[in-house]
């Protein structure tokens, strides 16, 4: 209790580096979060992007049985789902970096999220293997700041469509502080707008001002 109350003061954090980012957990505010070097991973304000994108949506889980987390962090989503909206649905969460699910289990508690299925591989790998069908998508693939540009092609948005159910959502999330990566934002908002091709099914969230987030509807 005392290690918390100092947390509001002075913030601890405990120091990782995996095979893909310097990780670290901090402990701020009272709650852990986990950050890499410049961004955070899970649990602060990533952990409000989600939170205000679902808010924005008016995120309805009634019919939605399982959901595909491409970029699963810490565990981050996968909390507000089961804990704020007390779905108890599937969730098949993908993540490359292996230290950060051994984190989330140890700070996060993981192992107590139930229906979760973890799978430590890279995303695009995993949308080209399987054969799943989901009814949301959500991806938040990030190296620090940089989403990959692999995440950014025709061939992977088209195989995430092909793996998304009839009637199903697609929620990706990107950073907006650039010119650059807003001028990307709007090539990936056209190439998805050409594959989800009901009309008016595709926006672009505003959701802070760091932060964009593409939301469409099959």
């Amino acid at each position: 209790m005392f290690k918390t109350i100092l947390s509001f003061f002075k913030p601890r954090k405990n120091i990782y580096n995996s095979k893909y980012n310097y990780l670290e957990i901090k402990q701020e505010k009272g709650k852990q979060v986990l950050n890499s070097t410049d961004v955070n991973y899970s649990f602060g304000s990533l952990h409000k992007v989600f939170q205000n994108t679902f808010k924005h949506i008016n995120l309805n889980l009634s019919d939605i049985k399982n959901v595909l987390i491409l970029g699963f962090g810490a565990g981050s989503i996968a909390h507000i789902l089961r804990y704020e909206y007390n779905w108890n649905g599937k969730i098949t969460g993908v993540e490359i970096d292996k230290e950060v699910i051994n984190l989330s289990n140890k700070y996060f508690k993981l192992q107590q999220l139930k229906n979760v299925q973890i799978e430590i591989t890279d995303a695009e790998y995993f949308v080209n293997q399987t054969t799943q069908k989901f009814d949301l998508i959500i991806i938040d693939i990030f190296l620090n700041l940089e989403i990959p540009i692999k995440f950014d092609s025709n061939l992977f948005i088209k195989k995430v469509y092909e793996i998304l159910n009839p009637g199903g959502s697609l929620i990706y999330n990107r950073l907006a502080i650039s010119y650059s990566e807003k001028e990307r934002t709007k090539k990936l908002l056209k190439i998805i707008t050409n594959q989800f091709s009901t009309p008016g099914c595709v926006k672009i969230l505003n959701v802070n001002k760091f932060n964009q987030v593409i939301v469409s509807k099959k």
